[in-house]
């Protein structure tokens, strides 16, 4: 969001530390957010409050980006349908500087029922371009992408690190690129 909001002159809003509903729900409203992201916990707040003050038709905000856990079909579906708010899930860590994937919809999607298009938005999504990504099962193969086997995540791309540097001593710089 960072560096596409810059890329395309937008403002970008801070909040302070102090994540609390009703301040969030005012800087929304105050600077006419339009796109926003933020992990579930916050958003589930966010959407508590906006039931009970009614100041949802206050928002301009067409569309949220959840991370830093999953974003179940109900959550996606209720900001939907009852704000008419878009949920877009999406997937990474700091150490991929952050975003690998992002849940869209491709134009295949588009003869599915409702219930089904929401439960895809709730998926990890499509890896960005620039990066790969690929599940290696316990056994050492490369797990297939059947959306059922469990095994280790492996990302790599040109802005995701490559190694820890010194991971015995307290420098946190890390070596970048795959």
């Amino acid at each position: 969001m960072p560096f596409s909001a810059i890329l395309n002159g937008a403002a970008i809003i801070f909040p302070s530390s102090h994540l609390q509903t009703d301040p969030i729900i005012e800087i929304m409203i105050n600077e006419k957010i339009t796109k926003a992201i933020g992990i579930p916990t916050i958003w589930q707040g966010i959407y508590e409050t906006l039931k009970k003050n009614n100041k949802a038709s206050l928002l301009r905000l067409k569309e949220f980006n959840v991370g830093g856990a999953s974003a179940p079909p109900t959550f996606i579906e209720n900001f939907q349908n009852e704000f008419g708010i878009k949920t877009v899930h999406a997937w990474g860590m700091s150490e991929t500087s952050p975003v690998v994937t992002v849940s869209k919809l491709l134009p295949e999607h588009d003869s599915l029922q409702e219930s089904e298009k929401i439960k895809i938005r709730s998926f990890q999504g499509q890896e960005l371009p620039g990066v790969e990504i690929r599940i290696v099962a316990e056994d050492g193969n490369i797990a297939p992408r059947d959306g059922k086997t469990v095994g280790e995540v492996q990302v790599r791309g040109a802005w995701i690190i490559d190694a820890y540097y010194k991971t015995n001593s307290n420098e946190v710089l890390v070596k970048m690129g795959g």
